[in-house]
């Protein structure tokens, strides 16, 4: 296990090789602007103290747990199997976030104007209850509303062409500008804030309509 203490950078034309499962753990933070970043399998954690995430070269990797402090990501991060911990997360304005597996971590914050969270899972995902600046799903995996709770959306929602399970929750769009309101099928649906929103094609709402 390989414990930095420090911020770790990763300068342009550097590479990050492991080729072996090992841990790593974080607590002054990571910036990746090389050329490659190649990862184990073995849970890379962040720690001890507030710290950010990024860079300008896109960063992958499968298992990322924050510990009782708030990981700020301001680049592209990719989590192919699990995002966990008792920690948070925060999207950047400049982040993007791809979730590929997992989606356990106790406190995810993506309300900055301009950041996207991105359900990319090949396999089943569910989207959380909670406020979303650019929401988006791609790759082929079914996608399963919140059983429960507001789903709010401020710019745009991608629906990508997965399946899509409505249950319980509200899908809210909330932003001050215009939004597309994609055409599928929701439980409850909320149009709020000032800006104008654009229905499409048709749509069914399964419970409430609130404009």
């Amino acid at each position: 296990t390989k414990l930095f203490t420090g911020l770790v950078t990763i300068n342009s034309g550097g590479v990050w090789n492991c080729s072996v499962n090992e841990a790593f753990e974080f607590r002054g933070g990571l910036t990746h602007n090389g050329t490659t970043f190649t990862t184990g399998t073995a849970v890379y954690s962040f720690t001890t103290n507030a710290q950010a995430i990024g860079g300008s070269t896109a960063l992958s990797i499968p298992s990322v747990t924050v510990t009782g402090v708030t990981l700020t990501n301001n680049g592209t991060l990719t989590v192919g199997t699990a995002l966990a911990g008792t920690g948070g997360l925060t999207n950047g304005a400049t982040g993007t976030l791809n979730l590929g597996g997992t989606f356990a971590i106790t406190t995810l914050t993506a309300t900055a104007v301009g950041n996207t969270v991105n359900f990319n899972g090949t396999g089943s995902q569910t989207i959380r209850a909670l406020n979303y600046y650019n929401l988006t799903s791609s790759s082929s995996g079914a996608r399963t509303l919140a059983s429960s709770g507001t789903i709010g959306i401020a710019g745009t929602f991608t629906r990508g062409t997965n399946a899509y399970t409505v249950t319980g929750s509200t899908v809210d769009f909330n932003g001050s500008g215009a939004q597309a309101v994609p055409a599928m099928t929701y439980n409850n649906l909320v149009l709020s804030a000032s800006g104008a929103k654009s229905l499409s094609a048709a749509t069914t709402i399964n419970g409430n309509l609130s404009i």
